[in-house]
């Protein structure tokens, strides 16, 4: 249900009086409704109240429902450093509250990693950066240095990954597990921990442009004007999207639909037979990027422009124009929308409102390329720099 608002001063006191006769579940219940704001100013009231004020499961529900089910991710990160520390809500909810209004604000620091060649594709978690490139290869890099600032840009590759011929176009890694694809129409599946190549797909005629793998499935699209989904245990092909009139070049996936992008229209697919589904038409020139989820899709294409689609009806609701160039990159959570154009800047944006909110400037040339999480974004590009924008 939505929360409520409350009273001031000495009406709360009293109110306060009442509360703490009932039971203490029914109390957490009540407190339940209220906003993080106004649970802290009940905490103020008296001791006792201040203590269920504090309960961890009120302000783990706060964190969800403003930014969705964060739980498995703090685990994760708790995991990581081996503490067997529970979580602490309060601490988690003030925290992100911070990272989320420098993000609205445009504060951060900045590292730039400079680089010798162009980037073309990046992917980032909280420990690592891997990026591909003109160079034909793939680097992973430490995302926190020890002297991480614009004076000292000495980040080093902790790994580089050789074997393709021609640019990286492409690259996801999930754990362990990187798989890149290159102009050279191959694919390669990597281990991140010895660098090691496991296999390589001789898998389209031409350019991979886009790859996008699960648990289970891998799916590529590329310049061949194919799109081909592949068992990842078998390296097997499954089935092919073939007979197309353009080249694929961007992609997405989920439990149902393949989406992909080309020129002036995005193309559904179902997932596992390959049946077209629908086409969202609209843009003026190719799409580069797109994400969805269950209700909508997000896509920027060359006619400068990102389009919001709402995926019930595959209508535009919004469409975004303040960038001056092609968009080259999308990607969004919750709340944001960050986008990198050919006019050199990286913009965040609200998408519930289709407000610019800040705009990153430091890049010389496309940016080309972006991932990010909770506190930071990564972005690649043709100037031979990534940059790394920390928000905490």
């Amino acid at each position: 249900g939505s929360r409520m608002n409350v009273p001031s001063g000495m009406f709360m006191k009293a109110c306060a009086q009442h509360l703490l006769l009932l039971p203490d579940e029914i109390i957490i219940a009540i407190l339940a409704f209220l906003e993080a704001k106004d649970l802290s100013r009940v905490a103020l009231v008296s001791k006792r109240l201040n203590a269920f004020a504090q309960d961890d499961q009120l302000w783990k529900s706060l964190c969800c429902a403003r930014w969705g089910n964060i739980q498995d991710n703090i685990q994760q990160r708790t995991e990581q450093r081996n503490t067997r520390r529970r979580v602490d809500w309060v601490s988690v909810f003030k925290t992100r509250k911070k990272v989320e209004e420098n993000w609205l604000k445009g504060r951060y620091n900045v590292t730039i990693i400079p680089y010798t060649s162009e980037i073309t594709c990046i992917q980032s978690d909280d420990t690592r950066i891997a990026t591909g490139s003109y160079d034909q290869s793939i680097r992973v890099w430490n995302l926190h240095n020890e002297s991480p600032t614009i004076q000292q840009p000495h980040i080093q590759p902790i790994l580089s990954l050789e074997g393709h011929n021609n640019r990286v176009y492409c690259l996801q890694f999930k754990g362990d597990r990187l798989l890149s694809g290159s102009d050279d129409s191959t694919i390669k599946m990597w281990d991140m921990s010895s660098g090691a190549c496991l296999y390589t797909l001789a898998a389209h005629a031409r350019a991979v442009r886009c790859l996008q793998f699960d648990d289970s499935v891998l799916v590529s699209g590329s310049y061949d004007k194919t799109v081909k989904v592949w068992d990842l245990e078998t390296q097997e092909q499954m089935f092919a999207i073939d007979g197309l009139r353009w080249c694929i070049c961007c992609l997405k996936f989920d439990e149902k639909t393949i989406a992909t992008g080309t020129l002036k229209k995005i193309e559904l697919w179902d997932r596992h037979t390959g049946k077209h589904i629908a086409d969202l038409e609209g843009h003026q020139s190719w799409v580069t990027s797109l994400q969805f989820d269950d209700t909508k899709m997000i896509s920027g294409s060359m006619d400068t422009t990102i389009r919001i689609w709402d995926l019930r009806n595959r209508k535009c609701l919004k469409e975004l124009t303040e960038h001056e160039k092609r968009v080259r990159c999308v990607q969004f959570d919750n709340t944001k929308l960050c986008s990198g154009s050919y006019d050199h800047t990286v913009k965040i944006w609200d998408w519930r409102t289709g407000t610019c909110q800040t705009t990153l400037y430091g890049h010389t040339a496309s940016a080309r390329c972006l991932y990010f999480n909770d506190s930071h974004l990564v972005s690649g590009s043709l100037d031979k720099t990534i940059r790394v924008w920390d928000f905490r």
